[in-house]
C-alpha cells in the first residue's frame, strides 16, 4: 500500500507517477529557491538541463549531473545540485530528476516507461522554453502541483501555448 501522503499523477492507460512525501519537500525548497531570483533572471533555460559543453556533446538528459557553475544557464532541474540535492556519481540529469524530484512513470506492474510523465512535463518539460522560460514560471508550476496534488487537466495545451496560463499568481508577489 502507497503512502497517502505521495501524489499520484495518473497518466492514463494505468501509467502513474508517484512524488513522495521527500520528493515534495525537494520541489518546494527548489521552488523557493527559483522563486528568490529576479523575475528576469539571465541563467535559465527550460529547453536544457544546463548550457554547458558537456550536455551540448552528449545530448539531452545524457551526461551526467553536476553542480553548474555561476553564470551557466540551467533548467529548473539544472539548479537541483545548487540547491543543495547532490547528484550520484556518474547519474544522468533524466535519473537524477526521477530520484530526487518526480518518480518515474511506471504501470500497476511497476513497468518503467522510458518517456517522462505528465507532472515531470508538467514541472520541467523543454517545451515551456517556447511559452514561459523563467525561474518563476518553474517555481509557479511546482507550487501548483504541490498545492493541488496534480496538474491541470490542459497542462499539456498550456505548455504548447494553446491554452491561457493558469498557474501564475495575478499580481506576482514582491521579492523579498
Amino acid at each position: 500500500m502507497s503512502d497517502p501522503n505521495n501524489i499520484v499523477i495518473d497518466n492514463g492507460d494505468g501509467e502513474e507517477e508517484t512524488i513522495t512525501v521527500e520528493q515534495q519537500a525537494n520541489l518546494r525548497k527548489l521552488a523557493e529557491h527559483l522563486l528568490a531570483f529576479a523575475p528576469d533572471y539571465p541563467d535559465f533555460a527550460m529547453d536544457l538541463f544546463t548550457r554547458d559543453e558537456r550536455d551540448l556533446v552528449r545530448g539531452y538528459g545524457h551526461a551526467p549531473a553536476y553542480k553548474a557553475e555561476c553564470g551557466t544557464a540551467a533548467c529548473a532541474v539544472g539548479h537541483g545540485p545548487i540547491v543543495g540535492f547532490a547528484p550520484l556519481p556518474d547519474e544522468r540529469w533524466t535519473d537524477y530528476s526521477h530520484r530526487v524530484f518526480v518518480g518515474k512513470c511506471v504501470n500497476g506492474d511497476d513497468d518503467i516507461f522510458g518517456y517522462q510523465g505528465k507532472a515531470w512535463e508538467w514541472c520541467f518539460g523543454g517545451a515551456w522554453s517556447n511559452v514561459d522560460n523563467t525561474a518563476h514560471g518553474a517555481a509557479y508550476r511546482i507550487f501548483w502541483l504541490l498545492d493541488n496534488r496534480d496538474i491541470p487537466e490542459d497542462a499539456e495545451e498550456q505548455r504548447e501555448g494553446c491554452a491561457p496560463i493558469s498557474y501564475r499568481p495575478e499580481v506576482e508577489p514582491a521579492l523579498a
